[in-house]
């Protein structure tokens, strides 16, 4: 059954797709969306599929991107970005598709996620994450986790916001936590493409989380603050604990021979443990022996340990750029 030339070109929208005439058996109509460059839409019978296809170093490339109404024209059109933008970069986007046929799909992360999620989720915000899932997220279930970039992710973000910003942030949070999952718990190598910077209901964007692409720059800055200042960042970068758990650590509570910190008093009301890395052992046990206080990082304040931290952050953001 060969394709018949291209009969229209025109703005891809719901209504006129669902116009379209439909072929006589056996035959195929194709049709070219006027925004969005190479992004087709393939019309038989039985079915009303969009698809990706251009000429490519002498070969002729065709990717299917989703079938109508599963897909609509805006969410084809960023597939069909992304892929133009793939290609550009020199990646063959068929070939990887080959390679990628038994990666998880977000589909099959969203099910593990619910069942397997370390922190419990109560009835209540359960309800709203099925909700969400739903409403936003369920059009990507059969796409591959390595093709949701943080391009993709992001313009998701932006379109929900523009109707929904508070939704938008918990989608956005939804999202990262799902990859999070993906990450540590089932060793996904891939990065977090929801960690991107959130924007508030009314438009401030929100603190910016440090990304792996800055993390070269940052480790450099730690430079412009004192050895005391940089060894509390980087406990609280390597340990993942809040700074205000790392300010009031203390030699007691530190076991460096087997790399364990025990945190008598947390948030949650009881005690717990942190592996101390590598990169902290040697520093910290160098800082014990000059230490003559019970807290690692003493200070002349009320509390007897460091309280205010702005002025050497400020010197670490400042030397960062970031």
């Amino acid at each position: 059954m060969d394709d018949l030339a291209p009969q229209k070109v025109f703005r891809f929208g719901k209504q006129r797709i669902v116009a379209l005439a439909t072929p006589e058996r056996g035959k195929r109509a194709i049709y070219r969306d006027s925004e969005t460059p190479h992004l087709c839409l393939r019309v038989t019978p039985t079915a009303r599929t969009f698809f990706w296809e251009k000429t490519v170093a002498g070969k002729q490339r065709r990717v299917t991107i989703g079938k109508f109404p599963d897909i609509n024209a805006e969410q084809a059109r960023d597939q069909a970005k992304d892929i133009s933008a793939d290609y550009v970069k020199g990646i063959d986007v068929v070939e990887s598709k080959r390679a990628k046929l038994d990666e998880m799909t977000l589909g099959d992360l969203w099910q593990d996620f619910k069942a397997n999620r370390k922190r419990k989720i109560p009835g209540k915000e359960s309800t709203a994450l099925n909700y969400q899932w739903k409403k936003y997220l369920k059009d990507w279930e059969s796409m591959q986790l390595s093709d949701i970039t943080y391009e993709r992710a992001r313009r998701l973000i932006l379109r929900i916001r523009k109707h929904a910003p508070f939704h938008a942030n918990r989608i956005q949070r939804q999202g990262k936590s799902m990859f999070n999952h993906a990450i540590t718990e089932l060793r996904w190598p891939g990065e977090n493409p929801f960690s991107f910077a959130q924007v508030s209901e009314k438009g401030r964007e929100r603190k910016v989380r440090l990304q792996p692409a800055d993390m070269k720059k940052f480790m450099a800055s730690l430079e412009a603050c004192s050895g005391g200042m940089r060894l509390l960042f980087l406990s609280s970068l390597y340990t993942g604990r809040r700074m205000g758990e790392v300010q009031s650590m203390r030699w007691v509570d530190l076991d460096l021979e087997s790399c364990i910190w025990t945190l008598p008093n947390t948030k949650a009301g009881e005690s717990q443990q942190a592996i101390l890395p590598k990169e902290l052992i040697d520093p910290l046990a160098r800082r014990q022996n000059e230490s003559t206080s019970s807290w690692v990082f003493p200070s002349p304040s009320k509390s007897g340990h460091v309280e205010q931290i702005k002025k050497a952050w400020d010197q670490v953001r400042k030397a960062s750029g970031l």
